[in-house]
């Protein structure tokens, strides 16, 4: 089982994003979709290491959060702070982790960090967060659809949609992503054992 625990970075002199960020996400293939927790933080259980990227990607796409991804058993309630289990005390320390790295995510299992999943989801990451809202549109087009398609839907030129997928790194994303699917649920494979 996976939760990931997200908190929202400077806080206390931003506006509240926890709002925006549930609505977001309202969408989740979640298990226990995710609720504000304290504070500025949210929290939300998923059963697969795709469900966890498909929720990544709205949090970092949402604005400037610490993102701790914990992998362990569950036992779960009905909402997120009522469950308990490995995979959320991993997602809470994972979340303090995230706060001090460069990139701010953070994977963890009872048996401590995840390497190389870790890395993987940080540098992913990195360019999730780095591209443009033009740039996501055609990215996020572009992983179901032609590029003659996303041309016609977006109404620009090809040569506009290739250019668009090559500066936002689109391939290192989508690369980065199926790998990254497999090292979690590998990961969680192993928790479950």
């Amino acid at each position: 089982m996976f939760v990931i625990n997200a908190d929202q970075r400077s806080s206390r002199t931003e506006a509240d994003r926890v709002p925006q960020l549930l609505t977001a996400a309202a969408d989740c293939a979640a298990a226990l979709p995710f609720e504000r927790t304290v504070g500025d933080e949210v929290q939300g259980v998923f059963a697969s290491g795709a469900d966890v990227l498909a929720a990544l990607e709205i949090i970092l796409r949402s604005g400037r959060w610490s993102v701790g991804i914990g992998i362990g058993a569950a036992q779960l309630a009905d909402r997120p702070s009522a469950s308990r289990g490995s995979a959320f005390i991993a997602a809470r320390d994972a979340v303090e982790i995230a706060k001090n790295r460069w990139q701010e995510i953070a994977v963890c299992s009872p048996n401590g960090t995840v390497e190389p999943a870790q890395t993987l989801a940080c540098l992913t990451g990195h360019w999730i967060e780095r591209a443009s809202e033009r740039q996501w549109s055609v990215l996020r087009l572009a992983r179901n659809h032609t590029q003659r398609q996303v041309a016609a839907q977006l109404q620009i030129s090809q040569q506009a949609v290739s250019d668009s997928l090559r500066a936002s790194k689109a391939a290192a994303i989508d690369e980065g992503m199926t790998q990254l699917e497999v090292l979690l649920d590998r990961e969680d494979g192993r928790c479950d054992v």
